[in-house]
């Protein structure tokens, strides 16, 4: 993709902080692909963001209107497409690895103590 388009409706959440956390998490969409990601929500809020995760104009929650910015169609991998979750998945095992090896040592014997 050289552009990443998002329709929501965040209708159910009201005017809770539920519609504010999709936008927010949506911004990491953005980074991790570095593309321009553009949010259109039905009750807000809806949002430009850029590939670095600037959000460069925003509708607020329950506002209507337009927003009209015009976009750069970027191209090029990051290594989160290209490779996925493979990070936590690295931290997942070298974490099981490391339990296994504690579990399987031995524990050491208290040294006797002389007086």
């Amino acid at each position: 993709a050289q552009v990443l388009t998002l329709i929501t409706s965040d209708q159910t959440f009201g005017v809770t902080a539920g519609p504010q956390q999709h936008a927010d998490l949506d911004v990491l969409r953005a980074i991790e692909t570095r593309r321009y990601l553009l949010r259109s929500g039905a009750t807000g809020p809806s949002e430009v963001v850029s590939a670095d995760g600037t959000v460069e104009a925003v509708l607020r929650l329950d506002r209507r209107g337009v927003l009209q910015r015009v976009v750069p169609l970027l191209s090029g991998q990051t290594l989160f497409v290209r490779w996925g979750d493979w990070f936590p998945a690295l931290c997942t095992g070298l974490a099981v690895f490391a339990a296994g090896a504690a579990l399987r040592q031995k524990p050491a014997k208290p040294e006797a103590r002389t007086r």
